[in-house]
């Protein structure tokens, strides 16, 4: 019989540490999960602790972007990194791998899933390469995700997607790039960009509400998203225009459907070098922190207040993760795991030697 989760790092951190004070601890850690490369590219996914405390590492089939949970099954799905033709499913708690499933043809994956409350259905992100349409695919987790249908994303290039708190709806990320993989990452629109957020209808199976950016701000390609139990949603952008221009890279999406754009001061703006490539809220949902590898930055930001509460210089910092109220876990390419606080203070988390990739999930042990 497979031990889940909970008893692997208690036995982990047991062996460690051979206390009771240890196995106590370990219960109160949290989990999570990111892809990785090691120094001679080979790829892999990793559990691991909040100090870096490896708990299983699954090997990839190449390099991997992002991670979606299934909590009702206990699964992992492990996407490859856009334009990507794969995703794995492997056990959350193990780390045995259960399913590859491929692209249909003519298809690729954008690097994000999400799975369904009730865990039955895996959403994914895909691009139709015929047309360059978006396209939300519908993968069934009970029947080893057989792909049973698809719907219409609302824009082109669709990347990230959440399911929203009423379970009923997903929001999703059209960064309005519409690429293919012959000419790999390259934008075949840069002039005719037109980035939206989606919200879909899933019991009807169509677009509910499309919400834009000024169109002023038609360069701006929305990438990642981040979601806070009250519904409000976070957005981080990419610039496609003029390395010279600040335009503004994060925003908020209420419940309501107001849009706003959070006042970045231009000296830390600058630093994201026009590029954000994760958000997370932190778990009291005061905290929004947002990451550039590119600019080698993370920002903190004070939502309550309406202030950016700090700015973090971490070298390819991208993966960010809540870690607990006013505390976030920042991975790193080449700089390994960090904790940090909304006081802009970083400790070491571990993690070193290995290249950490775009995302981190954090597992919620049901606290």
């Amino acid at each position: 019989m497979a031990i889940d989760r909970r008893q692997i790092l208690t036995l982990m951190l047991a062996g460690l540490a051979g206390s009771a004070t240890a196995r106590g601890e370990a219960l109160r850690q949290r989990l999570f999960v990111a892809c990785r490369m090691d120094a001679a590219q080979t790829a892999s996914v990793a559990c691991f602790d909040s100090h870096g405390r490896e708990v299983f590492a699954t090997a990839l089939p190449a390099r991997g972007h992002d991670v979606a949970l299934n909590a009702r099954h206990s699964e992992v799905a492990v996407f490859a990194r856009r334009p990507g033709n794969w995703f794995t499913v492997i056990d959350s708690g193990t780390g045995i791998p259960r399913h590859t499933i491929h692209a249909t043809e003519g298809r690729h994956f954008y690097g994000h899933g999400v799975f369904s409350g009730d865990g039955r259905f895996l959403y994914a992100t895909e691009n139709n390469m015929a047309s360059g349409d978006g396209v939300i695919c519908i993968y069934a987790a009970a029947d080893e995700y057989r792909r049973i249908g698809e719907i219409a994303s609302g824009g082109i290039g669709p990347h990230d997607l959440v399911l929203m708190p009423d379970g009923r709806s997903l929001a999703v990320a059209n960064g309005g790039l519409r690429t293919h993989p012959d000419t790999g990452r390259e934008t075949l629109n840069p002039a005719d960009m037109s980035p939206n957020l989606a919200v879909i209808d899933l019991a009807a199976g169509r677009l509910s509400s499309v919400f834009e950016l000024d169109r002023k701000l038609r360069r701006l390609s929305i990438r990642h998203l981040a979601l806070r139990g009250d519904g409000l949603l976070a957005f981080g952008c990419q610039h496609e225009g003029d390395s010279e221009d600040l335009p503004p890279l994060l925003g908020t999406l209420s419940s309501s459907g107001q849009i706003s754009l959070l006042e970045v001061p231009d000296d830390a703006l600058a630093r994201l070098d026009n590029y954000v490539g994760s958000v997370s809220f932190d778990d009291s949902g005061t905290w929004l922190t947002a990451t550039s590898p590119r600019g080698g930055s993370a920002l903190i930001w004070n939502l309550r207040r309406g202030a950016l509460a700090a700015s973090l210089m971490l070298p390819d910092v991208c993966g960010v993760s809540a870690s607990g109220p006013e505390s976030f876990l920042l991975s790193s390419g080449n700089a390994g795991l960090k904790t940090a606080m909304v006081d802009g203070s970083m400790t070491a988390a571990g993690g070193l030697g290995w290249i950490w990739d775009n995302h981190t999930l954090s597992l919620d042990l049901g606290r």
